[in-house]
């Protein structure tokens, strides 16, 4: 979390950062531990997102899917069609994180579309 703290805040090197701390807790190898920043060092955060959704589209390929965090990555690349569909997806499929939807500043661009206004309603989220 506090890895989107920073990134809502763009403070990008301690996104990564914390990011980073996380592979570590988790007993990553000095290669995964590395690689953010490696991404991050390609391009900035558009490198570091993509990174971390092609992290993620492996991990779903493995029976792990977060579609909420997917649609998350999607919306801060722009590519807000995907990010749709996966939002769709993870409500269809009971995600918990899903309330990331309705407070997330991912997805601020969101809130004036009908079928992002259509979803968060059908979650029955109020306010």
């Amino acid at each position: 979390m506090l890895c989107r703290v920073y990134e809502a805040k763009r403070i990008d090197v301690e996104a990564v950062d914390a990011y980073q701390q996380v592979i570590a807790l988790n007993g990553g190898t000095p290669q995964e531990i590395a690689a953010p920043s490696a991404a991050f060092a390609r391009g900035g955060m558009r490198s570091f997102w993509s990174w971390r959704l092609q992290q993620l589209d492996e991990s779903s390929e493995r029976g792990f899917d977060s579609p909420t965090e997917r649609a998350r990555l999607h919306a801060l690349l722009g590519d807000r069609e995907r990010a749709m569909e996966l939002l769709e997806k993870a409500f269809q499929n009971h995600d918990w994180t899903i309330y990331a939807a309705k407070v997330g500043y991912e997805f601020d661009s969101f809130r004036s579309n009908p079928r992002f206004q259509e979803l968060i309603r059908k979650m029955n989220f109020h306010g």
